[in-house]
């Protein structure tokens, strides 16, 4: 949408109330066609690091990423802050959630999740910018000459084309407008945060640790989760063991994953992230998750597993060495 800059104070109000200059291009998120799991978009790959992102932040505009890091702070139901949970040099970014569905009761502090969304500025520089555009359009009506919003803003950050969200807008709930959103909360302390912007809910993922999972594994059935390790005892037909990759006290997860549908190479020794919902064998939902995501398992590779937890892959992604 292009909107005429006005002259004066108006200016910064109208263009801080509809957020039209500062929507940065979005990628359309994919469905997954897995059932029973939850829509999962991409692109799951820690390509980045809050390190990098808040060290360049700019290099990161309009891109879509994933970090890894700390929920520190909630600040609403849509916005929280985070961080690398560092006691020194502790880079944060602002999450904003502009998919128009509220947090969910499981995402709480202190939690290790991936986040998928878009870069965007800070909300300082975003307002930086406007004073900026305001006083480029004043001196163009100085001397006769219209400037538009695309003249100012648009030449330097591109404007959005329709996501397959905001299509879908009466399904999910209707996406929010993020300037709009920001210039409606109270974002003390939080201002010169690079903005990442979750643009579904489905975007967010609890990372689970392998120790805590194993102790209690009753405690995280049901849930989704990342988990990550180092693949031991791995079988092409279809299962490995998921590894803290210890001497002592190693705690194991048996993955059940379809050979069919698995996009990289996987070896023994490899570090790797695996998806999925985190089962008791034996139970109905491990059965559900089994039977959907590969009906034919050879159920005789359970035999030699059957004190470990189990998770049925939704996916399984090798991790670089660097530890994000």
């Amino acid at each position: 949408m292009r909107v005429k800059l006005l002259l004066g104070a108006a200016l910064v109000l109208t263009l801080l109330a509809t957020g039209s200059g500062f929507t940065l291009a979005q990628e359309a998120t994919p469905e997954a066609t897995v059932e029973p799991f939850n829509r999962i978009a991409g692109p799951w790959e820690l390509s980045t690091s809050l390190e990098d992102v808040t060290a360049d932040s700019e290099a990161f505009y309009g891109q879509t990423i994933t970090l890894e890091g700390v929920i520190e702070t909630i600040i609403n139901v849509k916005m929280l802050v985070l961080g690398e949970g560092a006691v020194i040099d502790n880079d944060q970014v602002l999450v904003v959630n502009t998919s128009g569905q509220d947090f969910d009761l499981s995402v709480t502090e202190g939690q290790r999740v991936q986040i998928t969304g878009v870069v965007h500025p800070s909300w300082a520089e975003m307002n930086d910018r406007v004073d900026v555009n305001a006083e480029a359009t004043a001196a163009a009506g100085a001397i006769g000459v219209e400037a538009t919003a695309e003249a100012t803003v648009e030449a330097e950050i591109p404007a959005a084309e329709p996501t397959a969200e905001a299509t879908a807008a009466g399904l999910a709930g209707q996406p929010l407008d993020l300037a709009e959103l920001l210039a409606q909360t109270t974002l003390a302390g939080y201002e010169n945060h690079t903005i990442l912007e979750l643009t579904s809910t489905n975007n967010i993922v609890f990372v689970g640790n392998l120790d805590d999972v194993t102790r209690t594994p009753e405690s995280y059935a049901g849930r989704e989760m990342l988990l990550q390790g180092v693949v031991e005892e791995l079988n092409t037909g279809g299962t490995f063991v998921l590894s803290e990759g210890a001497l002592v006290d190693n705690a194991r997860v048996l993955i059940v994953f379809n050979p069919a549908e698995l996009d990289a190479n996987i070896t023994d020794g490899q570090r790797v992230q695996v998806f999925g919902v985190l089962r008791q064998q034996g139970d109905a939902d491990f059965e559900n998750d089994l039977g959907t995501v590969y009906p034919d398992f050879d159920r005789s590779l359970l035999d030699n597993y059957a004190d470990l937890p189990v998770m049925v892959a939704r996916f399984v992604m090798p991790l670089a060495d660097t530890n994000r």
